[in-house]
Formats: structure tokens, sequence, C-alpha cells
């Protein structure tokens, strides 16, 4: 991995901590600000209305997502046009979608009795009017993705992610200004639309200064480019869905077998063990545009390299979570429940394997999203959560919300296993190498924990020492030594002369003078083949030659005091 690769990655991970920082605080700080501004009647009519454009996010059908997939892997193959083409396209189409969104929603509004079917105490003036002002609000969001496509597929995506924030972090600020001004609902909904307008056409100015070749307009739009990222854009589709089946269907399913109190009981342990999900999100987010263009520009040793090291990271996340979990989590439930809640350790523990079962397919599943080859995947995704309601339906009344729980694993189970071999053909990896790396922990070396420990030189040591205590000296010195070894050419004849008439064994010699067998062996080859006239093509230091006695024990022919060239032919291990 080079060092370009590693300073983006660092850069993104640290931009998605910080956004991740960031949403924690504006959620947390969001509700108690507008209790005590508005209280809970206006702030609940509120809630109600601001909902309605979430309804349409997904208006876009996924063209944003594959767009900026294709443009990565297009700028990594050094094909900007091609790259300039897929944007345009897809602008072309997503601002079509806008508007036509954008104009249903104002007849909607003005068509339909609001007011009466969500029960809403505000007038119908005042409601139309939110509603008008969120629907323009909801044109510039689906434009959001487009942008940020500019960011990834150039390498700024770090740049990206902070700009975002900001934006978000800044139409926080225009909401608490708002709201500590006694502002209404209309002006509110305005201030925020008008500074997330602002921010979009900042971050645009910004993707064309550090892109000049991007540019908005539809002179390169392409019919056939549009055709094809049409399949993988809505398969994306088929993600949202997978997950609205596992979240809300399950609660469906727990409030038609056992109750809505059960459901309440199992969607805050659920609540609070999927914690970790918001970190495993940060990884694929950050790892993905890296993916595209580890593969755009055929590196995939590369791409294989942050597959394994994502897969890794996510993995040893939720274990670590999901054990200081399985101890804190007791403490915790009933802290944040205010004991209103019993806590149930069965099923808080399956829900805790439930989030190490699923960290492995969930990050893998970015190398496909990565390359635009997520169709069948999607499709089984759907398939397999709409299975497991049912399972979840059939196990609920028989095991409680333990069957729940058993049928959600099943899920993950099924899905890694359906991920995760087909994740890795694509970088050519081997199941058994790339277990053997993920479930070894993170920065965990054992040679360099040996050397930091001192185990290796502390047993090398040791396996000398007899029974009386005693420790040849010279063979502590040697493997304390910090300085190179260089072995004089003499004493390289005599260890092979020795060999040769069966005087010394091999392995006596290599434990003797603490030589490696290879390099042993290396010196017999050269004997054999050079005779008289081996160990002589290199010039060393002059070191005082030993002469080995046979009958004398070993002596230590290592030496490296001396640095004074001389003429003496010498070698060196």
């Amino acid at each position: 991995m080079s060092q370009v690769v590693r300073d983006r990655l660092v850069k993104a991970f640290a931009a998605q901590g910080f956004a991740q920082i960031s949403n924690l605080v504006i959620q947390f700080a969001t509700v108690p600000l507008f209790l005590h501004c508005w209280g809970v009647f206006l702030y609940g009519e509120w809630f109600m209305l601001s909902t309605v454009p979430s309804y349409f996010a997904l208006s876009d059908l996924g063209f944003a997502s594959a767009a900026g997939t294709e443009m990565t892997l297009r700028v990594a193959r050094g094909d900007r046009a091609g790259a300039l083409k897929v944007f345009q396209s897809a602008w072309v189409l997503v601002t079509a979608i806008s508007l036509l969104v954008t104009l249903a929603m104002l007849g909607l509004v003005h068509l339909i009795p609001a007011h009466h079917w969500m029960n809403l105490m505000l007038p119908r003036a005042e409601i139309i009017a939110v509603v008008s002002i969120l629907a323009c609000q909801v044109f510039f969001d689906l434009q959001t993705g487009l942008i940020g496509n500019g960011y990834r597929c150039d390498g700024h995506f770090a740049a990206g992610t902070m700009i975002r924030q900001a934006q978000r972090l800044t139409e926080f600020l225009v909401l608490v200004i708002v709201l500590l001004c006694h502002g209404g609902l209309v002006a509110l909904a305005l201030a925020v639309t008008l500074t997330r307008i602002l921010g979009n056409f900042l971050a645009m100015l910004d993707v064309r200064r550090r892109s000049p070749w991007l540019v908005i307009g539809w002179s390169h739009a392409d019919q056939e480019t549009l055709k094809s990222i049409t399949s993988p854009a809505l398969s994306f589709m088929g993600f949202p869905i997978g997950h609205a089946l596992s979240l809300q269907g399950i609660t469906t399913v727990i409030g038609m077998t056992l109750g809505p109190d059960m459901v309440t009981f199992f969607s805050t342990m659920r609540t609070l063990t999927r914690a970790v999900w918001q970190l495993l999100n940060g990884i694929t987010n950050a790892i993905w545009v890296e993916l595209s263009a580890a593969f755009g520009s055929g590196d995939i040793a590369l791409a294989r390299s942050l597959h394994r090291r994502a897969c890794q990271a996510g993995f040893w996340i939720a274990v670590t979570f999901s054990i200081a979990l399985f101890f804190a989590g007791p403490f915790i439930y009933r802290l944040w429940t205010g004991r209103a809640l019993a806590f149930e350790p069965k099923l808080f523990a399956l829900l805790l394997l439930v989030v190490i079962i699923s960290s492995l397919w969930l990050t893998s599943y970015t190398m496909m999203l990565a390359v635009n080859r997520h169709q069948q995947l999607a499709v089984v995704y759907v398939a397999v959560t709409g299975a497991s309601l049912a399972l979840a339906y059939v196990l609920t009344p028989l095991m409680g919300l333990q069957g729940t729980a058993l049928s959600l694993l099943v899920t993950d189970v099924f899905m890694s296993a359906y991920v995760l071999p087909r994740s890795l053909a694509l970088v050519h990896d081997t199941l058994p190498t790339f277990a053997k790396f993920v479930l070894t922990p993170p920065f965990f070396n054992p040679a360099r924990l040996n050397r930091v420990l001192g185990l290796h030189q502390f047993y090398q040591i040791t396996r000398r020492v007899n029974f009386w205590g005693y420790t040849d000296p010279n063979r502590k010195r040697l493997l304390s030594a910090k300085t190179p070894r260089v072995f004089v050419r003499e004493l390289k004849f005599d260890l092979c002369r020795h060999i040769f008439r069966g005087q010394k064994m091999p392995a006596q010699v290599c434990r003797e003078h603490q030589l490696t067998e290879s390099l042993l062996m290396r010196w017999r080859r050269e004997f054999e083949e050079c005779g008289e006239n081996a160990f002589s093509q290199k010039e060393a230091f002059a070191i005082e030659p030993v002469k080995i006695d046979s009958d004398a024990g070993p002596v230590d022919g290592v030496h490296s005091k001396s640095r004074q060239p001389s003429s003496a032919l010498t070698g060196s291990g």
C-alpha cells in the first residue's frame, strides 16, 4: 500500500469519525432544544411535517451511488472524459426526477387534506407553506449526492465528507438561532432550506476548484452511458428495502405475535447492540472509494489488501464492542431506560452475536458495491430478509424474543456465507488466507511482541544454561550484539572442512556459531563448487583470522571491532 493511499485512508477515517461524533451531538441536542423552545405539541407537528421529505429521499433510484462508483472507476483508469459523461448523464436524469418529485409534492399538498389525514392542528395555510418549502429542499437534497461524487472520484473523499458535515453543523446552528429567536415553523423551514441551497452552491464551486474538468451540463450526456448504470442503480434500491424489512419488519412481527409491549423491549435492546454499526458504516464509506480506485487502476493486490484490512478492522471492532457491552450492557441498559424495562441476558447475548456475524458481510459486501456488481446480491438480500420475517413469525410464538433474535442470526450467517466467497473471488483471494488474516487481531505481530518483551532473546540464552547455572559469556555476548556479524574467509573454510571430514555435524556447527541452516548450506555449496577459490568474491574489513582447532572445542570467529581496510580476503554472511 503506497503512502498516498495510506494518507487518504487516514484522512477518510478521521473525517468519518468527525461526522459520526457531530451527528450524535446534533441528535442528542436537537430534542431537548425543540422541547424547550416549542413544547411537545408544536415539536410533534414539526416532526410529522419534516418527515415528509424523507419519503422521497430515495427517489433518485440509486443513480447517484451507481454514477459515483462508475466515475471513480473511470478516473482511476485515466478516463476523465468518460467520467464526465457519466456525471452529466446522471445529473440530467436526477435533475428531471427531482423536478418531478418537487412538482408532485407541491400539487399534492394543495389537493389532499393533509391536516385531516395527519391529524394536525396547524392552520392549513401554514401546513401548505411548510411542505412547499420542504419540497424545494428535496430538490436540492437529491443534488447533494451528485456533488459528493465529484469529491469521491478524484481522491477528495475526506474533504467532501468534512464539507458536507460543516454544512450540517451550519444548518444546526441556523436551527438553534431560529428557535432561540422564537421563530415559527415557516421561518425554520425557510432558514434551513436556504442554508442547504447555499451549502450546495459553495460545495459545487469547491468541486470545480479541485476538479476543473467536472462541469455541470448536458453537452456530454449520453443515453448509452445512462443505460450502462441503470441496472446497478436500480439494484441499490434493494438494500434500503432489505434494511427496512430487517428493522421495521421484525418489530411488526413481534407486535403481531407478542404484543406492542414486547416491541419496546426488543427495540431498546437491539438499538443498544447496534450502536457499533455507526463505526462499521464509517469503515465501509471510507474504504468504498479506495476499492473502486484500486479496481479502476487494475491494482488487484491493493484491493485485496484493503478488503482484508477493512474486514479485519470491522470484525475486531464488533468483537471488542460486544465483549465490553456484554459486561457493561446491563448497567447501561438500566441507566438508559430508568429501570423501566427488565434486562434479558440471553436475548442480549444473541443480539451481540448477530452484530459480530453481520460485521463480516456488511464490511465485505462493499467490495461488490465498489465495482457495481451487486445486482444479484441486492435480490438475494431482499429475499433473505423476507424469509427471515417468515422464520421469525414461526419461532417467536414458540421461543419468545430469543426466537426473533435467532431468525436474525440465521439471516446474517447465510449472508456471510453468500457474500464472502464472491467478494474474495473479485480480489483473487482464498478463504483460508483471508480467515487467518481477519481472525488475527490488528497490530498483533508475534515477532514484534517477542522483541518488545525480550522473550526470544531470553529463550535463546536460557536454553544454553546448564543445571549448574553456568552460562557461556561468549554466547550471551553474541545474542545481545547489535553490530552486523562478519565472518572471515578462513573461518568459513575451516567450518566446511570439519563438516566434510565428518568431524562435526552441520547442526553442531550452527549451534556453536549461531548460524542459520540456510547460511551454512550456502557456504557448503560454494565450497563444493569452487574449492580453494571459494569465498573470494567480496572484499571485507580486515578481521584477525582465528584458526579453529578441532580439539579445542568451539571458538568464536566473529569479530566486529576492527574497521580498517586490509588486503586480506574475507567474506560476509
